[in-house]
């Protein structure tokens, strides 16, 4: 017997199932579609073998030539919708194909399967309920003993599943085709044990900016001619560690230099990760990503040379600072102490007017020393030239100490200083030189934006063991406008904090709440503006190091 295959396709839409007379001898009223009933096995068949039949995947049913079903096979009982019961099958097997897939079978399937022996084609099923299933069929002749034969055989499978999975291939394939057309990147799969791409989305030359050329592949000596001289060695290296020590889920990434046709260079970003492995697990492609990121390096190189001639700046400004800063405090301090030696001279008969000329040199002199000073921490603060020596200290000793030195202060006879401080409080762990600065500028900067009224200087404790907390500055000045609170603590601002006060206008460099904080954040303090409204004045606090801590080394070092 003969198989010859004749495969013609149809289009599968449901039609509606016209009717067909059945032919049995079993009585039935000619032209009524009727689907089939059990009947008895035919003789030429044992039992044995249709219970074969059953056990199959596949649809297996037999048929006189006029198309009465004489066996269904479980699987196509199941697959139709027919009820099993312990009666033979007798119906008609045309009407479970569409329209189409009838024509075909009774007009060319048939036909060509008693003329050849077989005859295979695809078809399309249709339920009891409507439903449609693609399928492929192939029509066997079934010999009869050494008579002609009288029935067929015919399988069919349910390739809906299959033909379901070739689409959504196609789509996947479809969408990767337009992922890697419309990507910007160049897409490549590299063979690490030849060091070879074997596939491109686009020609790499063009990629690079030359003309457009057939090439999607590229050979070791193209790829490495290509590759600037200094990144070959670590090129090959990244594809020898993936090649080895990569799993499916890691990326190795990249940056190389890649040659144009005009003999430049551009920087590329490379992406890759395993696409497939060989029998043993060694990588046997890997799927990369190349972007250009020469656009990305230029701005990268040309920040990095800024930063580098701003930090060249501003170690030259620190320097200046340092020298220019030093020369100025040794003159002032020369003035200084020669003015008051004139002064303080007996012998000499001086007016009221040239003594008071005399103190306005002292004070003019003592705030421009000062001011010298503070740009030189400032500098030092910067350059992080600035030491920090941490000892256990009294707050309140240090508290007392910062407001005596601002006892001869000229705005000191024009306020009330006072102090607020517990009767009982723990040492605390700070750089008291730090710590003392810092607060001698906000004392300061209180003094001096203060017309009237009172400073006062305040210590705060919690707990029974009066751990300090924080120390609070505050004064009746004029207060800090809404406006000019986020920058109170820039460093050369001055507005921000004399905007609202008429009595400091001009005065300083408005380094000193500036200086200040960074005191307090090297000695591990905070230094915050707590409260300031227009015409009641304003309150810093510097919240001191956690409790636990100093609480905690109180006991190993002596307080200073």
């Amino acid at each position: 017997m003969t198989h010859l295959t004749h495969p013609r396709r149809h289009n599968p839409t449901p039609a509606p199932v016209s009717a067909v007379a059945k032919s049995s001898s079993q009585g039935g009223s000619a032209g009524q579609a009727e689907y089939p009933k059990q009947q008895e096995y035919p003789k030429t068949e044992t039992p044995e073998s249709y219970a074969v039949f059953d056990a199959l995947s596949d649809i297996i049913c037999i048929t006189s030539f006029d198309g009465t079903l004489r066996f269904l096979n479980r699987a196509g009982r199941d697959l139709l919708g027919y009820v099993d019961d312990d009666a033979g099958l007798v119906g008609c097997l045309l009407p479970t194909h569409t329209t189409a897939a009838r024509e075909l079978l009774l007009n060319e399937v048939i036909p060509t399967a008693l003329r050849f022996g077989s005859a295979t084609c695809d078809t399309a099923l249709q339920t009891v309920d409507g439903r449609v299933y693609p399928a492929s069929q192939t029509v066997l002749v079934t010999p009869s003993g050494s008579g002609p034969a009288t029935t067929l055989t015919i399988v069919i499978r349910d390739v809906s599943i299959e033909r379901l999975a070739a689409a959504r291939l196609g789509e996947s394939q479809r969408l990767f085709e337009m992922i890697t057309r419309s990507s910007p990147d160049l897409i490549y799969l590299y063979d690490p044990a030849d060091e070879r791409i074997v596939w491109m989305n686009r020609c790499p030359h063009a990629f690079l900016g030359g003309a457009e050329r057939d090439a999607r592949t590229l050979s070791r000596r193209e790829m490495h001619r290509l590759v600037h001289p200094d990144d070959r060695a670590q090129f090959r290296a990244a594809g020898s560690r993936m090649a080895v020590v990569y799993g499916d889920s890691d990326v190795l990434s990249n940056e190389v230099r890649m040659a144009t046709d005009g003999g430049n260079w551009r920087w590329m970003h490379t992406r890759a990760s395993v696409f497939s492995r060989r029998e043993t697990g060694a990588p046997l492609l890997l799927l990369g990503v190349a972007t250009d990121i020469t656009a990305t390096k230029k701005a990268e190189l040309q920040l990095i040379a800024a930063r580098a001639e701003a930090e060249h700046a501003s170690s030259v400004k620190n320097d200046f600072l340092a020298r220019v800063g030093t020369e100025f405090r040794s003159a002032l301090q020369g003035i200084i102490g020669t003015v008051a030696e004139v002064r303080s001279n007996r012998d000499r008969r001086l007016t009221a007017r040239e003594l008071e000329q005399l103190d306005e040199m002292i004070a003019r002199s003592t705030h421009l020393l000062g001011t010298v000073s503070d740009l030189q921490d400032y500098t030092r603060i910067d350059a992080g030239e600035m030491p920090v020596r941490q000892a256990l200290v009294d707050a309140r000793d240090l508290i007392r100490e910062s407001v005596e030195a601002f006892s001869e202060h000229p705005q000191h006879r024009h306020l009330t200083v006072e102090l607020a401080l517990p009767d009982d409080a723990a040492p605390i762990l700070v750089d008291p030189l730090r710590l003392r600065q810092a607060l001698s500028h906000l004392i300061a900067n209180a003094l001096a934006f203060t017309e009237s009224g009172q400073v006062t200087i305040g210590l705060l404790v919690t707990g029974d063991c009066h751990q300090p907390v924080a120390i609070d500055v505050s004064d009746t000045g004029h207060g800090i406008a809404d406006e000019a609170q986020d920058s109170v603590f820039a460093p050369f601002a001055p507005s921000a904090r004399t905007a609202s006060s008429s009595i400091a206008v001009g005065r300083g460099t408005g380094l000193g709440l500036a200086l200040a904080r960074a005191m307090c954040e090297m000695v591990g303090c905070t230094l915050t503006l707590l409260r300031s409204e227009a015409g009641t004045g304003s309150t810093f606090r510097i919240t001191l190091p956690a409790p636990s801590r100093a609480a905690r080394l109180a006991a190993e070092f002596p307080v200073e």
